[in-house]
């Protein structure tokens, strides 16, 4: 069950800056 809560706050996390960033910037934090 340790896989499930990893997982999780990972996939969520990814999508909540993706759509976040403008155009302008190309994720230059990456």
């Amino acid at each position: 069950y340790s896989e499930t809560p990893k997982v999780k706050p990972l996939a969520i996390r990814e999508p909540a800056f993706l759509p976040f960033e403008p155009p302008t910037m190309p994720r230059p934090w990456t």
